[in-house]
């Protein structure tokens, strides 16, 4: 493992209206904007997806992590995030997140494979980071600058 900390950057870069490219190089770029629930088009990642895909993935990895540690053979894993947005007082928030895992073990690992999925679910670092308020600057130029 790296020594901390550890940075993780990506960009955003706008294509066109509701088109975005994300990239963090050297890995493939994708294209993104807004879910079709905000006018966008379905094909293009949304943010909501990206962050839904985000818990569900920190998850398995997690997961694999300590599996590996306790020499757990996983013979498959499945999961399905659902993240609720709703109007609450303050604004637009998703205000739960359920994941559901199928989880395939030996017969005789499935005890340990619940040990270690808890384990997990505490350490996962996105779900951990859904209690941190990002900070963000803007920088506003014009084409004169």
């Amino acid at each position: 493992m790296h020594p901390f900390p550890h940075r993780y950057a990506i960009t955003t870069t706008r294509l066109g209206h509701g088109r975005a490219l994300i990239d963090a190089s050297p890995r493939p770029p994708i294209e993104g904007g807004p879910p079709p629930e905000f006018g966008g088009v379905a094909s293009r990642w949304s943010p909501e997806h990206l962050l839904m895909s985000s818990i569900g993935l920190c998850l398995y990895t997690t997961f694999e992590v300590f599996a590996a540690q306790e020499k757990l053979e996983i013979i498959n894993w499945h999961d399905s995030v659902v993240g609720v947005l709703e109007k609450t007082p303050t604004g637009l928030a998703f205000t739960s997140y359920t994941i559901e895992v199928e989880l395939v073990v030996d017969a005789d690992d499935r005890e340990r494979a619940a040990t270690i999925f808890e384990r997990a679910k505490r350490h996962c670092i996105v779900s951990n980071a859904l209690r941190t308020t990002p900070t963000a600057t803007a920088r506003i130029v014009s084409p004169e600058d």
